[in-house]
């Protein structure tokens, strides 16, 4: 037995501190089930459950029409972007722009030169 175990058993002694009260395992399942169960069985009414079909299918369309207005938006960026590095860039920075994508300095293009 350990040190903390020691002073807590002196502190607290072997008794249990917590206590149920008389009978509440044997009215435990009545109880919990009234407190679980609905106290009116009147189903919900019709429009109240439309209405949520409603949300639901709304939320559906909202979705669908932010994601295809996102990939459609990116898309023609991207077809902007590339005519428009097509159009102004000459050779040389077109082949500087390509180098610093791939990461290639002045010793990689002479190694890759000097192989062939």
């Amino acid at each position: 037995m350990s040190k903390e175990e020691q002073y807590i058993k002196e502190k607290a002694g072997s008794r249990t501190p917590f206590t149920v009260p008389d009978g509440y395992f044997e009215s435990f399942q009545k109880n919990f089930i009234s407190n679980v169960m609905p106290k009116d069985n009147k189903p919900k009414p019709l429009i109240t459950r439309i209405w949520k079909v409603v949300a639901c299918a709304a939320c559906a369309c909202i979705a669908v029409f932010s994601v295809s207005l996102y990939f459609t938006s990116s898309s023609s960026n991207e077809v902007q972007a590339a005519t428009y590095t097509q159009s102004t860039l000459t050779e040389d920075e077109y082949i500087d722009l390509v180098a610093d994508y791939a990461m290639i300095d002045n010793a990689d293009i002479y190694h890759y030169i000097s192989e062939e």
